[in-house]
């Protein structure tokens, strides 16, 4: 199986959103048409300004290219990180038939590898609803040095206070710091050893004034997938934890939940054939 990550073309999201009519999972509060779009067109706007990137999630088995959800990283705005490093969210939407696969580990790492890659943050920030165990779960079962910051206080209390409020409902923080990061495991997906090659790849360090600052315009820049994404080679997951592998879509663009064909290639992860 293959997995890329592609930017958003207007075939594609269409073909998303009515696949994903009726799932409760779906992560803006209001499931319209217009809604969808606003988000999308809002997404682009960001990789415009360097402040985000939205993708879509395509996954080929043995013949065609589907869409299997979407991602986006964004960064955390000055003011709700007052006196704290720059810090990145990335939040990730699976439609019902792909959760409990491989799918969510791969794009996590291959987003996580392009924020740590193109932008000077100092953190990537998970946030999940404190009573959504399926989510936390799907975090747990990435085996990232992930820290999660006391409710009271902590590195980005006051953006964990706001997305709280924001979500009208108690929000826990996960924290991958760049210092934790620069070696993070390929996709283990939890059924033993699977991957092919070097079980770990590691992202340059940048130096201490590049540290909390992005580099302006690279937010926009596509990754070449043979140099910066490679192939990775793994397994599947087990069936049965299908529904512990609910994704969480995050971030500034709209109320969240956890939860064919065409787009530009940003990266891709292969499943070991």
């Amino acid at each position: 199986m293959h997995i890329r990550l592609t930017r958003p073309t207007d075939p594609v999201t269409q073909a998303l959103w009515r696949t994903a009519q009726g799932d409760p999972a779906w992560p803006l509060e209001d499931a319209s048409w217009t809604a969808w779009r606003r988000f999308v067109s809002e997404g682009q706007a960001m990789e415009l300004l360097g402040e985000g990137r939205l993708w879509l999630i395509r996954a080929r088995g043995s013949a065609r290219w589907e869409t299997a959800g979407f991602t986006l990283v964004h960064r955390i705005p000055d003011d709700l990180r007052p006196g704290e490093p720059e810090a990145w969210e990335m939040g990730t939407y699976l439609l019902p038939a792909w959760r409990g696969t491989f799918v969510n580990s791969a794009v996590k790492w291959l987003a996580a590898r392009w924020v740590f890659r193109h932008t000077g943050t100092a953190a990537l920030l998970f946030t999940v609803a404190a009573d959504h165990a399926q989510a936390r779960r799907a975090l747990d079962k990435l085996r990232w040095p992930l820290d999660t910051p006391p409710p009271d206080g902590g590195p980005y209390a006051r953006y964990r206070r706001w997305r709280s409020w924001s979500e009208r409902r108690e929000m826990v923080l996960y924290v991958l710091s760049r210092e934790r990061a620069h070696a993070l495991p390929k996709p283990g997906l939890g059924a033993g050893p699977g991957l092919s090659g070097d079980m770990q790849t590691a992202w340059p360090k940048p130096s201490a004034g590049e540290i909390g600052r992005s580099k302006p315009g690279e937010a926009g820049q596509a990754l070449d997938p043979q140099g910066e994404n490679g192939q990775l080679a793994g397994e599947q997951e087990h069936a049965h934890d299908r529904q512990q592998d609910t994704a969480h879509a995050g971030g500034r663009l709209g109320v969240t939940k956890e939860g064919p064909d065409g787009g530009q290639r940003d990266g891709e992860h292969q499943e070991g054939q």
